[in-house]
């Protein structure tokens, strides 16, 4: 995995901005180690088959096959989406992971790359 986090801070703005190039069904939990808010999230699908990209923002402690993701996203093959979140959303910890089922049980690799780049406050 190659999960990079960078910080932006100005008088005007303080952001951060997360990379992962392979987002699997391994959790990346609590990646910024603090609350903030999120303002979108770019999703690259560049397996051949259906991914579903989850989120969790809550407090409580993420426990894998467990933890009902707060966010859920379905990307067809090879697609790309971004979402955008003018007004942000907060969250306690940032959370997220991608499988080949909806469910929250589900712990089954996405089986091709997901990258992920998400702009946070």
């Amino acid at each position: 995995m190659a999960l990079k986090v960078s910080s932006y801070n100005s008088t005007a703005l303080q952001h951060k901005i997360v990379y992962q190039s392979t987002v699997t069904q391994t959790t990346d939990i609590d990646v910024l180690g603090s609350s903030g808010t999120l303002y979108s999230l770019d999703i690259d699908n560049n397996h051949s088959g259906t991914i579903y990209f989850k989120v969790y923002l809550s407090s409580d402690e993420y426990v894998a096959a467990v933890s009902e993701p707060d966010l859920m996203f379905r990307l067809p093959a090879s697609t790309q989406k971004l979402i955008s979140m003018p007004g942000g959303l907060p969250f306690s910890q940032l959370t997220f992971w991608a499988n080949d089922a909806p469910g929250t049980t589900s712990t089954s690799a996405p089986g091709g790359t997901v990258l992920l780049t998400a702009v946070c406050g």
